[in-house]
């Protein structure tokens, strides 16, 4: 049995730890200043960075075999191959090399031009954000201080004067005792939040904010990849039990008309999330053994909409559909009161919990935007209620069989762009669009491949 080098265990611990995957799997970065969002043969977004920026490299063998050692793991360095057990070590006496090199005492050309554009940069964002602090009185110089912070520590650049007014909000908000007989902060609170940087705790909806941003990417990218394969835009509503004995009534009527006999499975608390989403589940699994009878397979992606009452209805896009599960929807509940006219929409047949609607997709470039905007506009309705915990919960349901994109690094854009494989001669811009950040701004680009 091997015992650890020491100079290995300078930087890595006996037993496995999280800061022992940390320190390998960062050192298995490669340097790109291009990345790739595939979206199947229909759309590629190409970001541009400024600066090259590092990402993980999950191909390389190495990275797989440190990402699968288990934590807590005592005899990790004997179970690791050959090649990997050379690496850490080489990897072990570079960083104690670099630990105890000389720093050099001059920059190249190009060191100093990237400092001269970063100082630039800053004394921009300290000017348009009346940070004055960070300069020498006299004659407008950046100081020494707010040099070595922010160009060569990298500290997030930030102003205090911005920070000042998220903590008046915040403990306005929350009635915290933060000011003085004057409506001024106080010093200990200045110090804390401005001086010591001390982080102010999100609110739960400041944080679901931020994670349904993130969730409404993932969903675009997901409808773009699978975009050829939607031709329906569906909505499934619930019907209340107390409009069962108007709905029993118009429908008796429609039928001696000869229109389509609803028989709805009544819903007793529309606003009940659990009851919900379990009729949902069901309907879909009887729906797409329905599908399958007719030799296709179902794909659907799609978004809850949540109402300020609580109420919660689904929207979602979905493959071709036979016209033998649809029905004409009855007139009296296809009246839309917004256009004052009939809709002449169909609905599904196996959705008995109320009311269906189902519109082929005119516009497919639109559609994905459409139907992601229910993502953040169900955030505020519901924001002020008690009902916003529901956004901590699935945010979006998709079948299986959708293909997810692919992140390329390392392809050239013209040949992802190849004229024999898109039967395309240039491939349309959809939209250019600058992402601004202080250390690297990147420049992002969709290009569709195929005409919708």
């Amino acid at each position: 049995m091997r015992k650890i080098p020491k100079y290995v265990l300078r930087y890595f611990n006996e037993t496995w730890t999280k800061e022992n995957r940390k320190i390998i799997l960062k050192s298995l970065k490669v340097i790109v200043n291009k990345k790739y969002i595939r979206y199947k043969d229909n759309f590629v977004e190409e970001k541009i960075f400024e600066k090259k920026i590092k990402v993980y490299d999950k191909e390389n063998p190495l990275f797989k075999e440190f990402s699968q050692i288990k934590d807590n793991e005592q005899d990790w360095y004997n179970k690791l191959s050959v090649l990997a057990r050379r690496y850490i070590n080489e990897l072990s006496k570079k960083k104690w090399k670099e630990e105890n090199a000389r720093v050099p005492s001059t920059y190249t050309t190009r060191q100093y031009a990237y400092i001269e554009n970063q100082l630039e940069r800053l004394e921009e964002y300290f000017v348009s954000n009346e940070v004055y602090h960070c300069f020498l009185r006299s004659d407008l110089e950046l100081r020494e201080s707010a040099i070595n912070r922010f160009i060569f520590n990298r500290e997030p650049v930030y102003s205090p004067l911005l920070i000042m007014e998220k903590v008046k909000l915040y403990a306005i908000k929350n009635r915290l005792p933060y000011f003085d007989a004057k409506g001024n902060l106080l010093p200990s609170i200045i110090k804390q939040y401005v001086v010591e940087r001390k982080r102010l705790p999100m609110t739960e909806y400041e944080k679901i904010k931020s994670s349904v941003k993130r969730t409404k990417k993932e969903f675009i990218n997901l409808a773009r990849t699978n975009l050829e394969d939607f031709e329906y835009f569906v909505t499934l509503t619930f019907a209340e039990q107390e409009s069962k004995a108007e709905h029993l009534e118009k429908n008796k009527n429609s039928v001696e008309y000869g229109e389509y006999d609803l028989k709805f499975v009544y819903v007793e608390d529309p606003t009940n999330y659990e009851s919900c989403v379990k009729m949902m589940n069901s309907f879909f699994t009887n729906f797409r053994r329905e599908i399958k009878k007719y030799d296709l397979d179902l794909k659907y992606l799609g978004v809850p909409e949540y109402q300020k009452n609580g109420n919660i209805h689904y929207h979602f896009l979905m493959s071709e559909l036979p016209t033998d599960v649809l029905y004409d929807i009855p007139s009296w509940l296809d009246y839309d009161y917004k256009i004052k006219a009939r809709r002449y929409d169909k609905g599904i047949k196996k959705w008995v919990y109320g009311k269906s609607s189902v519109e082929r997709i005119e516009n497919k470039m639109g559609i994905v935007e459409y139907i992601s905007k229910y993502l953040t506009k169900s955030l505020e309705e519901i924001k002020e209620t008690s009902f916003l915990e529901r956004l901590n919960k699935r945010r979006y349901y998709y079948s299986r069989n959708l293909e997810k994109p692919v992140n390329e690094y390392y392809v050239e854009l013209e040949d992802m762009m190849n004229e024999s494989d898109y039967d395309i001669e240039v491939p349309q811009v959809l939209y250019e669009k600058t992402s601004l950040n202080f250390y690297n701004q990147s420049r992002s680009v969709l290009y569709a491949l195929k005409e919708y």
